[in-house]
């Protein structure tokens, strides 16, 4: 007896067939992804590798160029270092040599000084002899102008004794004669009084001869006075009444004021 086939088994086969098929396709894509996600964690990882590779050549790369830097950085420092000790072995010697320097000139300024002070010792010495021998010159000067002095009061001294003998010559002598000897007088004094004028300015070394006219002219004026001092009158009748009239004038104009006794009143002109 034939058998009679079973659609639905037929059918049902079929089903599974294509439920194997779809599960084998899916399996296969499953599969395909599964080497496919493999592959893209492979490559992912490659690429994480190659990163990494690259960050590691980029951590050498900057740690070799830190390592430049860092050593010229330190040859920077080295050659700084050796500069400054330059700079100060140059200081030091700049200083030495400014203290030599310094040392040498206050040796100069203390020999300086030294020579100074002797040349200063020297002048101070020389002043303190020059100051004796001008003080001895000047005890000399004294000493003579003191011996001059007394010679000149003794001169005077001789000639008031002398003007008093000559006075009491003359009030025996009064008479017309003595106006001669008047003239004579007072022609001797003139003459006196212009040489020691014409020398008014010569210096103290010169003056004594000078001094001495000086003397002699006073003294001249003094003898006039005593002179003219006697004619009080003519009741003698010694003069005539001419001569006793021009007596009488000589007597005034000799006796006013203005007449320049050079004791006490020297005629001196510094320069």
């Amino acid at each position: 007896m034939p058998i009679i086939a079973n659609p639905f088994n037929k059918g049902k086969k079929k089903l599974e067939a294509d439920m194997l098929f779809q599960m084998a396709l899916q399996r296969e894509q499953a599969a395909a992804q599964h080497q496919q996600a493999i592959e893209v964690e492979r490559q992912y990882r490659l690429e994480e590798a190659a990163r990494a590779e690259q960050r590691h050549r980029r951590r050498e790369e900057d740690y070799r160029r830190q390592q430049e830097i860092a050593e010229q950085e330190r040859r920077r420092y080295l050659e700084d270092q050796a500069r400054v000790e330059q700079e100060l072995r140059r200081q030091q010697e700049e200083h030495q040599r400014r203290l030599s320097a310094e040392q040498a000139a206050r040796e100069r300024r203390w020999q300086a000084e030294q020579k100074a002070r002797q040349e200063q010792d020297r002048l101070r010495q020389a002043e303190h002899e020059r100051l004796l021998a001008a003080e001895r010159e000047r005890t000399a000067h004294l000493e003579s102008e003191r011996r001059e002095k007394e010679h000149r009061e003794q001169m005077a001294r001789d000639r008031e004794v002398q003007r008093r003998e000559n006075k009491l010559k003359l009030l025996r002598m009064t008479s017309p004669e003595s106006l001669r000897s008047l003239r004579e007088l007072i022609r001797r004094k003139y003459e006196l009084d212009m040489a020691i004028w014409a020398d008014r300015r010569v210096r103290a070394p010169l003056r004594p001869h000078v001094e001495a006219r000086m003397e002699q002219a006073d003294a001249a004026y003094m003898e006039i006075l005593t002179i003219v001092g006697i004619w009080e009158d003519n009741s003698n009748g010694a003069w005539n009444e001419r001569e006793w009239k021009l007596a009488s004038e000589v007597k005034a104009r000799l006796e006013q004021d203005g007449k320049r006794i050079w004791a006490g009143h020297p005629p001196w002109e510094e320069g």
